[in-house]
């Protein structure tokens, strides 16, 4: 077949083919790239901000959970304040984040993980707000433990000084023994009074401290207990100004049990508080975690994908420039044969005829140029056999 093509177009033939393999390589190449090159568009704006995000994410909430423990056990306001404050940029985090994620193609499946973040973050913000309110009550009820605890003391211990002066007074003017006994059981009820109080008191601190709530309220319950003596003291007692004593007394006795009881509420409810805080706390670095390994996992998808790409690519390039190369060898060398041979058997037939031979044949087929010069050569001889056969005759 390629005998009847014309030379030129069996040179633009081969050189077409080359042309062509480089092309399909060229743009095989191409498509790679733009896909590599996505490849890194969504690591640059999909997988490392997110690794970004996670890591803030994790720096706040860590710093938070620092504040708010701080706060739980030494109820500074300041410690509170900085726990806020942590969370709410934790929060303007998240939130920013997902608008960012919204925007981004490389982000759309992280959405729901960064709504199931803000959730629990929110609700870390609601735990440690309620942790405030509690560590207020619970500040209230400490100052009203130690105020009633002073008005106590101080009411009591007038009362036991008041019968410790009647009593001498009572020996000046030399009262009986038995009245004298009398005055001597004030003062040692008052004495039992004060110190049962303290007693109830020191035990107060002693389980508030230790977080025992139960410590607390079995407190509480002897204020019971005290009031029983004080109202035997009451029974017992003339002066007025005694009386008004033991009724302050009591009063604050009264008042103790109530701050007391408030106290223990308010532990009871900070022990509930301090529950969902910490599960909160943990769901929020749970998922942060998540975040960065469902990253972790993307990232290395594309940067093996884009690895593979970028060794497929080196193996066609490599193999489709061999294969341009052992091609072009090919079509040139077919094409030189396809011109030489013919020549040479046309120059041979032209020497030979050079030399008075005209018998001799050319066996040249062709329909391009060479077999249009194989034609002429033919034509030519046939020329000289009819002038050799007119020269005979």
């Amino acid at each position: 077949m390629l005998k009847n093509i014309k030379l030129g177009t069996k040179i633009g033939l081969g050189f077409g083919l080359v042309l062509i393999i480089a092309a399909a390589i060229g743009v095989y190449a191409f498509l790679m790239m733009l896909q590599i090159s996505q490849d890194s568009e969504a690591l640059a704006e999909g997988y490392v901000p997110e690794w970004v995000l996670a890591g803030q994410v994790a720096e706040r909430q860590y710093s938070a959970g620092y504040y708010a423990v701080a706060y739980s056990f030494n109820f500074d306001e300041t410690w509170l304040r900085n726990s806020q404050q942590e969370i709410a940029e934790l929060l303007s985090i998240l939130r920013r984040g997902r608008a960012e994620a919204q925007q981004s193609v490389h982000q759309q499946d992280v959405l729901p993980l960064l709504d199931e973040l803000i959730r629990q973050a929110e609700a870390y913000r609601v735990a440690v707000e309620r942790t405030g309110q509690v560590g207020g009550r619970t500040l209230a009820a400490r100052q009203a433990i130690r105020q009633t605890g002073e008005v106590f003391e101080r009411q009591i211990t007038a009362y036991v000084d008041a019968q410790s002066a009647e009593m001498y007074r009572q020996i000046d003017r030399g009262d009986s023994a038995a009245e004298l006994r009398i005055r001597l059981d004030r003062i040692s009820a008052g004495n039992d009074v004060l110190d049962l109080g303290n007693r109830i008191l020191i035990n107060t601190w002693l389980a508030e401290t230790y977080l025992d709530n139960a410590g607390v309220r079995q407190a509480a319950a002897e204020a019971n207990r005290l009031i029983a003596m004080i109202d035997d003291l009451v029974r017992v007692t003339r002066q007025q100004v005694n009386l008004q004593q033991l009724a302050a007394v009591r009063q604050a006795v009264v008042d103790y049990s109530a701050a007391v009881n408030a106290l223990s509420t308010a532990a009871a409810e900070g022990q509930e508080v301090r529950t969902q805080r910490l599960e909160a706390y943990n769901s929020v670095l749970r998922l942060a975690d998540e975040f960065v390994d469902d990253a972790a996992r993307n990232a290395t998808r594309v940067a093996v994908a884009s690895m593979e790409r970028v060794g497929g690519t080196v193996v066609v390039l490599m193999v489709g420039l061999l294969l341009a190369l052992v091609l072009g060898i090919a079509i040139a060398v077919v094409i030189t044969r396809g011109i030489t041979k013919p020549v040479s058997e046309g120059v041979e037939f032209a020497r030979r005829i050079a030399l008075g031979e005209l018998d001799v044949e050319l066996t040249v087929e062709q329909k391009d140029e060479i077999g249009v010069l194989a034609d002429a050569l033919r034509g030519m001889l046939k020329s000289l056999q009819y002038k050799a056969h007119l020269v005979e005759r």
